[in-house]
């Protein structure tokens, strides 16, 4: 049956493109227009609430993430941290997993068209703008953030949204290869391998039709990923002396050995973690961590959420995959299996960056709702 669109629908479409916006563009070339930006997000944070505080319609996942948010807001007052910080990424993160969440009850379809246009528009826009500044404007700044490393978590959500329209029927092959070609290629002409890799693997695991196939690449990836993470970051292991290793960081992903610079601040994120495992410090701002580790972050998700909260807010995030994981084992599919693959390979890039809060709990978002999109009629494309 057709969805008829109507008011409270448009009004949630126009809710998560501010949120997303906000949390994504960067507009700091053009105040007035952030500063617009940034009221109506506000303004659509207020009416996420306004609908489902009367009825207290938060769902499972949205309370996770506020769970998240309040042991991080407890922390970073005991730490006396940033508190700007913390809003920041809170009204982000909650506004825009609770949006999906009300646009959901009404119809999951009408809620994918919407993410993958927003998405889609945000992709192609960052392209074209690449294009004519393949070098950024000013510091390295390019439509999509701040870096050119910053782009690439955009990306990501963007064909697992697209991959979910595609199995809904609002989107096609022919529009999943055009994506996944601009996808592959925007992060090329800025130089960031660590993102062109992660669209690549995204790219490829479309192509791949037989579900225990997929399961096998889906192994493979998260044990390479908690490979590199344990050896490369965590012991800190010499790479050089294996030369698969070697030829993997020096010509598939052209960086040096150091990770650009990267192994230096893991170690020294170590020893600041080591002064304060249990709580952290608190959600700080970029000026803190610059004090701290001469960089604007830890450049590794799991040590920059130790950091913001030790092992009481790390356990909180593992708490929140396992529930976006979870309610995906007994519901595999070929849509379930490419938003577990599109985790997989978002964490796999976090293991050089620290991406959005926003973005990675978009991503588990998508993940936790994955079943019901996953239909006996979408499972014949």
């Amino acid at each position: 049956m057709t969805h008829k669109i109507t008011t409270y629908d448009i009004l949630n479409s126009f809710a998560i493109l501010f949120i997303l916006s906000n949390a994504n563009l960067y507009l700091g070339a053009i105040p007035i227009l952030q500063t617009i930006v940034s009221g109506l997000r506000a303004l659509a944070v207020g009416y996420a609430f306004l609908i489902a505080l009367p009825k207290l319609r938060f769902g499972k996942y949205t309370i996770l993430v506020c769970a998240f948010y309040f042991i991080a807001g407890l922390l970073t007052i005991a730490h006396d941290g940033s508190m700007h910080a913390w809003a920041a990424n809170a009204v982000n993160s909650i506004g825009l997993v609770l949006l999906v969440y009300l646009s959901m009850l009404r119809s999951p379809k009408y809620t994918i068209g919407t993410l993958a246009f927003i998405l889609d528009l945000f992709i192609y826009a960052n392209f074209i703008f690449t294009l004519i500044y393949p070098d950024g404007i000013g510091e390295e700044f390019y439509l999509l953030g701040v870096n050119r490393n910053s782009p690439g978590p955009v990306i990501i959500c963007g064909m697992v949204v697209h991959y979910y329209a595609y199995k809904q029927g609002i989107r096609n092959k022919l529009t999943f290869l055009l994506l996944g070609a601009i996808s592959i290629a925007t992060p090329i002409i800025i130089g960031s391998m660590t993102s062109a890799v992660g669209c690549s693997l995204m790219t490829l695991f479309f192509f791949i039709s037989s579900k225990k196939i997929r399961k096998i690449a889906l192994i493979s990836l998260f044990v390479f990923y908690l490979t590199f993470q344990a050896f490369l970051v965590f012991f800190q292991n010499d790479i050089s002396v294996n030369k698969y290793a070697t030829f993997f960081v020096e010509e598939v992903m052209q960086k040096d050995l150091s990770f650009t610079n990267r192994t230096y601040v893991w170690s020294d994120s170590y020893k600041l973690i080591r002064q304060s495992p249990i709580t952290g410090y608190g959600m700080q701002d970029s000026e803190w961590f610059e004090e701290q580790l001469m960089v604007k972050s830890a450049h590794n998700i799991i040590y920059q959420i130790m950091i913001y909260g030790g092992y009481i807010l790390f356990t909180m995030f593992l708490i929140v995959i396992y529930a976006s994981i979870k309610r995906t084992i007994k519901n595999y599919s070929n849509l379930t299996l490419y938003s577990l693959f599109g985790v997989c390979a978002f964490f796999f890039m976090m293991i050089m960056e620290a991406y959005s809060m926003s973005l990675i709990f978009l991503i588990l978002c998508l993940t936790y709702y994955s079943p019901e999109f996953s239909t006996e009629q979408e499972e014949t494309k």
